[in-house]
């Protein structure tokens, strides 16, 4: 859509500054660009048809050429004139039939019909209509046709949290000699949550700490001897099991049971980066799924205030998206040193599959997280797809130009991965959003 009406856009000039908004007289002047009829295409038509029409036709008294200069400049002004009528009575609907309904929660990756509608002037000659949405970004709009109007039709292709909605309206004529453009905002508080994919069913991320069922402080967190194992040399003998013994002609002693207790509180990141929707997936499905066991507290880049609300730890995913630059590290150290999150002991940590050639120093900085701020790791690492290393066949280089998906976590980077986190005795594991696969740091993955 964008690359054929490329062509046909109005004379532009440079409107907007480098790294800012563009001023208040800028903003007019871009106003009153998108409202002049006249594309540069029709421009060229009608000054060709006008040099035709006048020099050869006229004062050489060619009447082909004539007839063919007539026909263009009346093209071009029929055109422009249909296109200024239609965009009027548009104007007017605008006015009385309001800007449409508000969204409230979308999925990304999944069409959705918002109600929005209008006119589509089919029964018109050389118009059509169509808009798209400016803000918020990376929200492909298109329109389908049910007689007499059509109807939006949005797909998302990021997760985002959105207090407005900007849409950019065209009225333009068949062969692009015409056009006119405007835009219309409106408040609409929604949320766009990411794809889940196949995920919809992972592993519990909870863990297991150390718990405090001991006789005295001073003591050791183990409980009664419950345990049985082989017995091995330098086992004290009174913890023989010697009726055992007498049955099976094995040694076995008794061990203590080790006293453990879930964590009273699981806290939870989630990072941002280059193609971390998949992360945003994983977490979205860890907090729906109460895959963080009973009680947890979660926060994420550009929400930093911890939460232990489903709904406000959805809008923090959402709004993680709505960030131009990643944060690194800096939101999670800041996290971390919180005084409320002082007497918690685990953290599971969401992000991206790293590449490691390029994100190597970003990873090692986040494996030296845990002994920094005295607490265990979970690392859960969210990808859309593994990558094979294997090369593709010679005939499919030579016909086809092959580029890497940037959302694809190499073969190697994954398994090198695991074995850093694994060297770093920080557990960790890579969740594949298309197919569901957990890849731990055994190095296979096993369907969710």
């Amino acid at each position: 859509m964008e690359a054929a009406s490329t062509a046909s856009r109005p004379f532009r000039f440079a409107v907007r500054r480098q790294g800012g908004e563009p001023s208040p007289w800028r903003r007019r002047l871009r106003q009153a660009l998108e409202l002049f009829p006249a594309t540069f295409r029709g421009m060229l038509l009608a000054g060709l048809s006008s040099l035709a029409w006048w020099r050869w036709g006229y004062e050489r008294m060619d009447l082909l050429i004539f007839v063919f200069g007539a026909a263009g400049l009346s093209l071009f002004f029929v055109s422009g004139l249909l296109v200024a009528i239609a965009a009027w009575r548009l104007g007017r609907y605008e006015k009385t039939a309001g800007i449409g309904p508000s969204l409230r929660r979308l999925e990304a990756g999944s069409p959705i019909e918002t109600g929005f509608r209008r006119p589509s002037f089919h029964r018109w000659p050389l118009v059509q209509l169509r808009w798209e949405w400016i803000s918020p970004a990376g929200v492909d709009c298109r329109q389908r046709f049910r007689e007499p109007f059509l109807e939006e039709e949005v797909v998302a292709r990021r997760r985002c949290a959105a207090t407005g909605l900007t849409r950019r309206f065209f009225v333009e004529s068949a062969f692009g000699l015409a056009r006119i453009s405007w835009r219309r905002s409106e408040p609409a508080a929604f949320l766009i949550l990411p794809e889940v994919g196949r995920l919809r069913s992972l592993p519990p991320i909870h863990s297991f700490a150390s718990g405090d069922a001991v006789a005295h402080p001073s003591g050791s967190p183990v409980g009664d001897r419950m345990e049985i194992r082989r017995y091995a040399p330098g086992d004290p003998v009174r913890h023989i099991l010697w009726k055992v013994y007498a049955r099976t002609r094995q040694l076995n002693v008794r061990v203590p049971e080790r006293a453990v207790d879930r964590s009273r509180r699981t806290i939870a990141y989630l990072l941002t980066g280059p193609e971390d929707e998949a992360a945003a997936a994983v977490a979205r499905v860890s907090l729906e799924q109460n895959l963080l066991g009973e009680r947890w507290l979660f926060a994420a880049d550009g929400s930093p205030e911890p939460t232990e609300e489903i709904e406000v730890a959805l809008h923090s995913i959402a709004r993680s998206g709505n960030l131009a630059q990643p944060t690194r590290l800096e939101e999670l150290h800041r996290f971390l040193r919180r005084p409320e999150l002082a007497a918690e002991k685990h953290c599971v940590v969401f992000a991206p599959a790293p590449a490691l050639q390029e994100e190597s120093a970003w990873l090692a900085e986040l494996l030296a997280l845990p002994a920094a701020a005295g607490k265990s790791f979970t690392l859960v690492f969210g990808t859309d797809g593994v990558q094979p290393e294997k090369e593709a066949p010679l005939w499919r280089r030579l016909l086809y130009t092959l580029k890497s998906d940037p959302a694809l976590t190499a073969s190697g980077d994954l398994q090198s991965l695991l074995a850093r986190c694994e060297q770093a005795r920080t557990r960790a594991m890579v969740v594949e959003r298309r197919t569901g696969r957990v890849f731990s740091a055994a190095g296979a993955g096993h369907s969710s």
